[in-house]
């Protein structure tokens, strides 16, 4: 059996309420993410659902929300082992119909809708943004705390910033001293 989980490593400094706060968040965000049919890993997307299927499991919904039963998603959670965030599948009972999805064993004949990133993958730039977000308000006074520092990548390398699509003047234009 295939373990559907992912680490995240954390600061050590944090407090175990900031690891919980995150946890919580990235299996809230996982749910939302799946709830619309989109894949919360970066660079992976949702196919549709097959239509005979979707006529018949789902009214001919085609979006793959991943919740037929419930099952699945119900054991979706976390655990904090120092510091480490493990987020994934806690039921070990739940794990092989998640590796159908998410297809870390290379064994699943089903499409390939992947809701807890791979070892070398990251979660999108929304989560990884919150969860920095998070660890910069909390961070050591000496600025010792970060994103970045704890081992999480973000898609930074494909941000684009105001200034660099309309020019500084526009940005000047539009938002004055604002910034």
């Amino acid at each position: 059996m295939v373990e559907i989980t992912k680490k995240i490593n954390l600061p050590n400094d944090l407090p175990d309420s900031t690891k919980e706060e995150i946890g919580s968040l990235v299996v809230n965000e996982i749910l939302r993410f799946t709830a619309e049919g989109k894949s919360p890993v970066s660079k992976e997307k949702f196919s549709k659902l097959d239509k005979k299927y979707a006529d018949k499991e789902h009214k001919g919904d085609r979006t793959p929300r991943l919740r037929l039963e419930g099952d699945m998603m119900e054991s979706l959670g976390y655990k904090i082992e120092g510091g480490e965030l493990i987020v994934g599948i806690m039921d070990a009972g739940e794990q092989d119909k998640a590796d159908g999805h998410n297809n870390f064993s290379g064994k699943s004949k089903l499409p390939r809708r992947r809701f807890i990133p791979a070892e070398n993958q990251n979660f999108k730039r929304q989560i990884t943004t919150k969860i920095n977000s998070i660890i910069s308000d909390r961070a050591r006074p000496d600025g010792g705390s970060g994103f970045l520092e704890a081992g999480i990548q973000t898609e930074a390398s494909t941000a684009i910033t105001a200034e660099e699509i309309l020019g500084q003047n526009a940005v000047d234009a539009l938002f004055g001293d604002i910034f």
